[in-house]
């Protein structure tokens, strides 16, 4: 497989570099769009909503046309009410998006962020991932906690990273924030226990100056999502482990919760080879296309 995959790699590479990447036998206005997106976005650092919001374009509709004996249309395949839908579907999302990065932005400005060093951009890049990734209508409380979990650890980082002391706003916003993701005392003590961790990963002595650690923020979002404890540790054991097998644990897991926090915990991961694999050019006019831009073809 990983030689099959070397080869066609290769081979798709250097028939785009020849501008022939259309299929003899299908008339597709889309084909070498989807297969360009397909190379430049290996599967690790694809994000479900921007892959969504690129294929839109890249798909025909009623427009392909397959090549035969004749010239031929597959309608169960390729046709303009299931392109309608889908674009109904994805701007009903992009609606939610921008009540919810309303909301964010107004928490944002609330609890006076920007002091603390964080940026508006950072906040919107924080609330991307989490939308690119949970993007179901019912899961609008994972993915704002997600978000704000992101904003309020880079807000945390950079005040440590200064050398300053805290100020109780930034705590309290923590504290309002652990209070509205884990309403029950159980919860909410196994996301404190959570906070306290990562907050202790800055006073090792390994710790290089003005490092933020990333890597430890990634278990700490998985925690808003389900803070099952032993679950995360667990997880957080196999973070370095090939993406291959990441997502081998997700499929084969068919307990449904387990599986949900699995999952999320994939989608983090995948949300930082996401960041480290593109440019800051690329990831605006991603964040642009996904949540704003209303024109879909």
């Amino acid at each position: 497989m990983k030689r099959a995959k070397r080869f066609c790699y290769e081979f798709l590479q250097e028939r785009r570099a020849i501008t022939k990447l259309n299929d003899e036998w299908v008339i597709a206005d889309g084909l070498p769009g989807e297969i360009g997106y397909a190379l430049d976005f290996p599967w690790k650092a694809s994000l479900p909503r921007v892959e969504t919001r690129m294929y839109l374009e890249q798909y025909g509709a009623g427009r392909d046309v397959w090549i035969g004996k004749s010239l031929y249309r597959l309608p169960l395949v390729n046709n303009d009410l299931y392109h309608n839908m889908a674009k109904a579907d994805f701007k009903c999302f992009q609606r939610s998006c921008q009540l919810e990065w309303h909301g964010i932005n107004k928490w944002y400005a609330e609890n006076d962020l920007e002091v603390y060093g964080v940026t508006h951009k950072s906040a919107l890049t924080a609330f991307f991932l989490a939308a690119a990734n949970i993007f179901e209508p019912n899961r609008a409380d994972e993915r704002l906690g997600w978000a704000r979990t992101a904003v309020l650890a880079e807000a945390i980082s950079s005040r440590l990273n200064s050398l300053e002391e805290s100020e109780d706003g930034l705590l309290s916003t923590l504290d309002q924030l652990i209070g509205s993701l884990a309403p029950d005392s159980t919860a909410s003590g196994s996301l404190r226990e959570a906070w306290k961790k990562w907050l202790l990963t800055w006073t090792s002595k390994e710790r290089c100056h003005n490092a933020i650690p990333e890597e430890n923020t990634a278990p700490l979002i998985i925690r808003t999502e389900g803070p099952d404890l032993q679950k995360a540790e667990e997880l957080d054991r196999q973070v370095d482990m090939e993406m291959q097998k990441l997502a081998l644990l997700v499929l084969q897991n068919y307990n449904a919760a387990d599986r949900l926090s699995n999952r999320t915990f994939l989608d983090v991961v995948k949300s930082f080879c996401y960041i480290a694999h593109c440019s800051p050019e690329t990831v605006d006019r991603h964040i642009f296309m996904v949540m704003f831009d209303n024109l879909i073809r």
